[in-house]
Parts: structure tokens; C-alpha cells; sequence
């Protein structure tokens, strides 16, 4: 009996670890794989172009931070934003991570 159960959470547990949104990943995801993806942005690009950005100098600095999974204010994120903003040789920095809960832009 007490086999029984144990088989059954593990089958549980394994039916709810997958991080999709489709309960029943396991069995048939829906999402795109990465060359349909892939192929979306390529697509999109030629729909739309690409974004040039302009620089009028030999030298300039582009900032990036990465991984930065922020739920509220975040005195390094603010640091980060106020010191690519003041810096004229930065015609773009990047941030890659989260945003999440974020209590106002950021941009």
C-alpha cells in the first residue's frame, strides 16, 4: 500500500515539473520548437527591418548587465540605468533577465 502511494506522487510530480503552461507536456507540447521560432524571427525581421543605431564616434560603450531577476526596486538596477544614461559615449545598453513586478518603467 505504502508503495502505492509513493509511485503515485512520483507520477505527480512528474506530471507538474514541466514549465509549460500545458499541464500535459509531458504527453504533447504545443510550443514552438527552436527552428519555428527561429524561423518567426527571421520572418519578422524581413516584415520589419532592423533597427540601426546611430554613432557619430570611432569609440563608444555599450553597457550590459545580465541575470537580473528583479521583483522591486533594485539600487544596483538603478545604479546601472543612471550610469549608462550620464555616459555620452553609450548609444545603447542592454538588460537581459527580469523584470518582474517591477513597481514602474524602467525604460
Amino acid at each position: 500500500m505504502k508503495k502505492r502511494y509513493i509511485y503515485i506522487a512520483v507520477l505527480v510530480a512528474l506530471f507538474f515539473s514541466s514549465c509549460d503552461e500545458n499541464m500535459g507536456a509531458l504527453v504533447k507540447s504545443h510550443t514552438p520548437t527552436v527552428n519555428q521560432r527561429y524561423q518567426q524571427y527571421i520572418l519578422y525581421n524581413m516584415e520589419h527591418g532592423y533597427t540601426t543605431i546611430q554613432v557619430h564616434d570611432d569609440e563608444y560603450t555599450v553597457y550590459v548587465c545580465t541575470d537580473t531577476h528583479v521583483a522591486t526596486v533594485n539600487k544596483k538596477l538603478q545604479t546601472f540605468i543612471q550610469t549608462y544614461r550620464n555616459d555620452k559615449t553609450c548609444p545603447v545598453a542592454v538588460c537581459l533577465g527580469d523584470l518582474i513586478e517591477a513597481d514602474h518603467s524602467y525604460l
